[in-house]
């Protein structure tokens, strides 16, 4: 038996930023994301959709939502600029949609925060990155 699972892994979450005597900070990040100047930010909601396979009971997490708008336009530029010497970590996690993997195959996270990889989020990307790193370095 499959069936779709959600999982809620961040509210949306909304704040300000505050000095010691208690006057906005512009210009903050929070996340994903950066303070107005009235010291406020939002970080979006991020929930993850998965199917869950009786078969061999275990949850393959697929998508999440939340990339920070603008993100896949600034990748884009930056592919357009480097060309062939820029690595695009992204697209090898992303689908048409614009959704990323946030699990490995073996449902380990790939990053907690968007930023930074975890152990097995790197092994991941060192497999899926091989042949481009050999291409990019002249080593092939």
């Amino acid at each position: 038996m499959t069936s779709c699972v959600t999982t809620l892994i961040r509210p949306e979450t909304k704040g300000t930023i505050l000095d010691f005597n208690g006057n906005p900070i512009s210009n903050c990040r929070v996340g994903e994301t950066i303070t107005d100047k009235s010291g406020s930010f939002t970080l979006s909601q991020i929930v993850n959709r998965g199917i869950i396979d009786d078969s061999n009971e275990k949850l393959r997490v697929e998508y999440v939502s939340g990339v920070k708008k603008g993100f896949f336009e600034r990748n884009k530029e930056l592919k357009s600029i480097w060309g062939e010497q820029y690595i695009d970590l992204i697209e090898l996690i992303s689908d048409s949609t614009e959704k990323v993997l946030i699990f490995t195959p073996d449902s380990k996270f790939i990053s907690y925060d968007t930023y930074h990889f975890t152990k097995f989020g790197a092994i991941y990307y060192a497999h899926i990155l091989e042949d481009k790193l050999l291409n990019v370095m002249n080593i092939n």
